[in-house]
């Protein structure tokens, strides 16, 4: 298999975080859009065009699969991690095992949907909580040690300087050239 460079991982990090980000602004606008602006069927920012089982369970598969590249790339070679490396393994750890079982909720809710052909299933949970909240804090609980783990970590710094020095030096290049 082969190893990710040390910036590889660092901008991996930085892009799951932006990513999670994004989607974690997804659940909470449908949870005001549903409580507060009482849209009974309020589908988030995106959710009009793309709120179907299948995409979101290729973007759970994709973020899976992301945060296990990190996972991996960070616990081969610790010096990859700034600082505190202890903390953020356990952090990803935590991350990894909720982003487990939320893309086991989506495989059920797959199953469902094809047996179905009825869009927004239930899953495994959704029997008992309202899909829209356990989605809100399923993506909350591995979001939050993701987020912890890459300012606890240093990613932030290390990943600033990776794109400083990437961006900058395209610009001295251009400065020089002209």
């Amino acid at each position: 298999m082969a190893r990710l460079s040390r910036d590889a991982v660092i901008l991996l990090f930085l892009e799951m975080v932006v990513l999670q980000g994004i989607h974690e602004l997804e659940h909470i606008v449908q949870v005001v859009q549903r409580t507060v602006l009482g849209i009974a069927k309020g589908a988030g920012m995106l959710g009009s065009a793309f709120d179907i089982e299948p995409v979101h369970m290729v973007y759970n598969l994709a973020f899976l699969a992301l945060l296990g590249a990190v996972y991996v790339g960070c616990r081969r070679d610790r010096s990859i991690i700034p600082k505190r490396a202890d903390a953020v393994m356990v952090l990803l750890s935590i991350s990894f095992f909720f982003q487990g079982f939320h893309t086991v909720e989506h495989v059920v809710k797959m199953w469902q949907y094809f047996a179905t052909g009825v869009n927004g299933t239930p899953g495994i949970f959704g029997y008992w909580v309202p899909v829209v909240y356990l989605h809100l804090g399923y993506n909350t609980a591995l979001y939050v040690p993701v987020v912890i783990a890459f300012f606890l970590g240093g990613f932030h710094t290390a990943s600033g300087q990776i794109l400083s020095s990437a961006f900058g030096g395209r610009r001295r290049a251009r400065a020089r050239a002209a």
